[in-house]
């Protein structure tokens, strides 16, 4: 059984128990905790395929050499992008003071999450300039973000917000699909429900033309950041 099999068999029999809700054995373990598969020397080729694929449907790539430039690129693109207000989600491998720092130095007002009641934000989102959360992986031959929700990765921050700033190790770039999926493992996948953003938001309802940010964010800029020291997501 090849290994993309192997994952959907086990994903159907742990949804299947109990009319169809999971009901998790154990607790799961945090999302920061998950392994990194891509070899060392694949990622150079999977980032460039990643890069190559995301921009061909409209959305920015930047690719930083440290996580301080990474934080001095994410300011400097809300400041020319006249980003007055962002969501930031808790649960990112920054070092949240420099992050915080560089954003208020552009006038750029921060609510943080999970911060603030959980209602009170998501009834913000709509008003704010730009959502910011890191990716769990992304996926090189489409150009995909895979994003795993949790109180500290709001997944209606990449979905809401006009301007989506989204975080990528480089080290979490992986092949395909199958292989994000086993990386994850199916038990983290039934604990936290998983998204996938690939681009901007489009619409081809509107007199069959392609319109970019109906639904949701009209911009997606992906920040990749250089392999973490530990190897693992960090928080």
């Amino acid at each position: 059984m090849d290994p993309t099999t192997q994952v959907l068999e086990r994903l159907r029999q742990a949804l299947s128990s109990t009319n169809g809700v999971a009901q998790p054995a154990h607790q799961p373990a945090p999302i920061e905790s998950t392994p990194v598969a891509a070899p060392v020397a694949d990622r150079a080729a999977l980032q460039a395929q990643f890069a190559k694929e995301l921009r061909a449907l409209s959305a920015h790539v930047i690719e930083t050499a440290s996580d301080r430039e990474a934080v001095a690129t994410l300011a400097d693109l809300a400041g020319k992008l006249g980003v007055r207000s962002i969501g930031v989600g808790a649960d990112l491998s920054l070092a949240a003071p420099e992050l915080e720092a560089a954003l208020r130095s552009i006038g750029c007002e921060i609510s943080w999450v999970p911060r603030q009641a959980a209602e009170n934000f998501t009834h913000r989102l709509a008003e704010l300039d730009a959502g910011l959360v890191e990716a769990e992986h992304g996926i090189a031959l489409t150009g995909t973000l895979a994003m795993l929700a949790s109180p500290g990765r709001a997944r209606s921050l990449s979905l809401i917000p006009k301007v989506s700033f989204v975080l990528l190790r480089a080290d979490r770039i992986l092949p395909n699909l199958a292989a994000v999926l086993n990386t994850i493992g199916p038990a983290r996948l039934e604990a936290y429900p998983m998204v996938l953003v690939t681009g901007p938001s489009r619409t081809g309802d509107i007199e069959k033309r392609l319109v970019l940010g109906v639904h949701g964010p009209t911009a997606l800029y992906v920040i990749v950041l250089p392999p973490s020291t530990s190897g693992a997501h960090e928080s």
